[in-house]
């Protein structure tokens, strides 16, 4: 390890090594120092994990065989900002939060609402192909991500896609980009479709007996065609595990209003102010640690899957879109693995072609994260 630091430091200079521990971290400022490092990794036969703060490493099934982690971090910057056509273009290290914040005074809404946006960058985003709060509405973060540039596995830089909502240049690559977990490429700056801003929000709380009801009171209010960003069931933010069901309205005052009250008509237990949007949206990190387990499966199929965890089990379940996390240590699944639909492995066979097809030589050290939906 101190050869390796010592030659990522020549490299690259001593401030753009870091790490205390066995694995050394190394951030380039630029995209031809990023294609400098990637070459001189692959001359020295070291196997780069490609991250973003590297707050989600924990996602991975299995700890990857890592010589060097390369991080984006110095590449922080909003690159463009356009409130009339609802576009926003930055660099991989910039944090979802700045670009939260810097969408929302042009009135305009980024998605995905990210857990812990603070902790989260752009590109680490892109890569895990995590979606947030608001995927309900919005869906994957994949379909809103306009344009890409990205370093690929020989340290050659590659454009995909544009800064344009309307644009029909070329193959769709940035979206196979999205959810590549480090295994194809690095993501160094990424364009995003914005929606508009909201009005109003408002979060209601619906309590339920066990999980069970409060499966069957989230399918009751998807048939009232509100338009939530969300419907959320969990029993892991109430202290002594009580099953609560969200509804998260939001979009222009008067339609807020009308959603409001139809669902206070179907559900007169509905409580306002019961939870914040801010704990609702940070629950998987709730007690500082990502869920141990995720499970993933067809919307009619989500609550049999459920059926294999005991009843007090901690979890998180979006029904709405078929995904639910299990809080760790609440329940006796092995650490850190996936529950997915029985084809899962379809997926993970096409995963393993494009890796021998991008990285043949297999600088890339991921690939084998939790692809969470």
């Amino acid at each position: 390890m101190t050869d390796t630091r010592a030659s990522l430091e020549r490299l690259l200079g001593v401030g753009a090594v870091s790490g205390s521990g066995e694995i050394p971290t190394a951030s380039p400022s630029g995209e031809l120092e990023f294609s400098e490092t990637i070459r001189f990794a692959a001359a020295n036969r070291w196997r780069l994990l490609p991250i973003g703060f590297g707050s989600k490493l924990a996602w991975f099934a299995n700890p990857p065989d890592v010589d060097v982690f390369l991080s984006s971090r110095r590449l922080a910057r909003v690159v463009a900002y356009e409130p009339g056509d609802g576009t926003i273009t930055a660099l991989a290290g910039t944090s979802m939060d700045e670009l939260g914040r810097t969408a929302a005074g042009g009135r305009n809404h980024l998605t995905p609402c990210v857990t812990v946006p603070a902790r989260a960058s752009l590109g680490g985003v892109l890569a895990a192909g995590q979606s947030g709060l608001d995927r309900l509405r919005y869906g994957p973060s994949r379909h809103h991500v306009l344009g890409m540039r990205a370093i690929l596995a020989d340290g050659s830089a590659t454009k995909s896609g544009g800064k344009l909502v309307k644009n029909v240049t070329g193959y769709d690559l940035h979206r196979l980009y999205c959810g590549s977990a480090g295994s194809l490429c690095v993501v160094v700056e990424a364009t995003l479709r914005l929606f508009a801003g909201f009005e109003r929000e408002r979060l209601f709380s619906v309590p339920a007996r066990d999980r069970g009801t409060a499966l069957h009171v989230a399918a009751s209010v998807a048939t009232l065609r509100l338009d939530p960003l969300c419907i959320r069931c969990e029993n892991v933010l109430d202290a002594n595990g009580a099953w609560r069901v969200h509804v998260l309205l939001a979009g222009r005052n008067a339609v807020v209003e009308a959603a409001a009250r139809s669902l206070l008509a179907e559900h007169s237990s509905a409580a306002e102010g019961a939870e914040s949007i801010e704990r609702l949206r940070d629950v998987e990190l709730a007690d500082g640690r990502w869920p141990s387990v995720r499970v993933a499966d067809r919307p009619s199929r989500i609550a049999e899957r459920l059926e294999r965890f005991p009843p007090g089990t901690r979890m998180i379940v979006d029904p709405a879109i078929a995904t639910a996390s299990i809080v760790s240590g609440s329940s006796p699944a092995s650490p850190r693995r996936d529950v997915l639909p029985d084809r899962a492995d379809l997926a993970a066979e096409l995963a393993l072609r494009l890796k021998r097809s991008f990285d043949p030589e297999n600088v890339f050290a991921g690939g084998t994260s939790r692809g969470r939906a």
